[in-house]
């Protein structure tokens, strides 16, 4: 384990842009664990955890990647810098809504490895007030009862620019909000990695740390993110021991590593599996280098296994697996 580490605010309360204000629809409502109230949640945390270390159950929590599309307005609106290189959407209308509206699917981790839920558990992604809000992930209601909500652990925007551009990320859902610097929850921060956690250890930060891996031979560089990103002096670096950090952007990551228009192929075919990452060496290669082309970009949601797992799957054991454990190994 590294330690208590760094932990990133994953509660936020963002305006939609098609309402105004991030609310969920009165139909929706959070699942308790049976027995369980709010005043004993801070009491149960700590057992939580402890079952954690020898857990009657496995650990696991749900997610949803969405591959965003740029709309036309984009491609007539994008301002150049002044290099001439296309900056990053900077308006949630910037993204096309039909694109962002699709039915995508719910994957679960769980024993080492990423399964699609299955259509029988009923568990579907619904943006409740509909294209252009924040989304969630709802259980199937029983007799009659209100629609329950998974909860939220952190949404993310993962984006890769054009080339000459870093990877940036925005701890929001940049389908519902636009790019305000003002606040840091609705900008975006260039991908980091720090070692807090030790020498070897590359956690992901933003606004903190190094432009490279933390450690030499990082087995993750060059198939999750671009060779440029390896450390630039090996011969003074520690071996690379892993990767940690922000779970919803290193699941964008894996999802943008793989060919466009394939993202999902990252969960679908078990690149990641025991901690490991086996995909194919990084896919993310336009037809012609150059500063024209348009980033591309991926929301992603991380939630608890509230309806079918709620005593292993928590805001709190969720945060443990991403920062005090490797999310991947080498």
């Amino acid at each position: 384990m590294f330690g208590s580490g760094y932990r990133e605010s994953t509660s936020k309360s963002q305006p939609s842009r098609s309402s105004g204000h991030h609310h969920k629809s009165k139909q929706y409502e959070k699942p308790q664990p049976s027995g369980s109230s709010s005043s004993k949640r801070s009491h149960s945390s700590t057992q939580q955890q402890q079952s954690y270390r020898q857990p009657s159950a496995p650990f696991s929590f749900l997610f949803v990647v969405s591959t965003l599309s740029l709309s036309d307005l984009y491609l007539q609106e994008a301002d150049e810098d002044r290099w001439g290189i296309l900056k990053t959407p900077q308006r949630a209308v910037h993204f096309d809504e039909r694109a962002t509206d699709a039915p995508w699917p719910v994957f679960r981790f769980q024993n080492g490895q990423v399964t699609k839920v299955r259509d029988e558990e009923g568990l579907l992604w619904v943006r409740s007030n509909g294209p252009g809000s924040h989304g969630c992930v709802i259980g199937p209601s029983a007799m009659g009862a209100q629609l329950p909500i998974m909860e939220e652990f952190a949404t993310y925007t993962v984006l890769r620019g054009g080339h000459y551009r870093p990877i940036v990320f925005m701890a929001n859902d940049a389908t519902a909000v636009d790019v305000d610097e003002a606040s840091l929850d609705t900008m975006y921060h260039a991908l980091h990695f720090d070692s807090n956690n030790g020498p070897g250890v590359s956690t992901v930060r933003g606004r903190q740390g190094e432009l490279h891996a933390n450690g030499h031979g990082a087995s993750w560089v060059g198939k999750l993110v671009p060779n440029s990103y390896h450390h630039p002096n090996p011969a003074v670096a520690e071996p690379s021991k892993g990767l940690t950090g922000l779970l919803p952007v290193i699941l964008g990551l894996m999802a943008i590593s793989q060919p466009q228009g394939r993202e999902l192929d990252a969960f679908m075919h078990g690149h990641w599996r025991d901690r490991e990452w086996n995909g194919p060496r990084w896919s993310f290669q336009y037809p012609e280098p150059g500063p024209k082309h348009p980033p591309r970009a991926v929301m992603v949601h991380v939630c608890c296994d509230s309806l079918y797992n709620p005593t292993m799957s928590t805001r709190d054991l969720i945060a443990n697996f991403s920062e005090d454990q490797f999310i991947v190994t080498g």
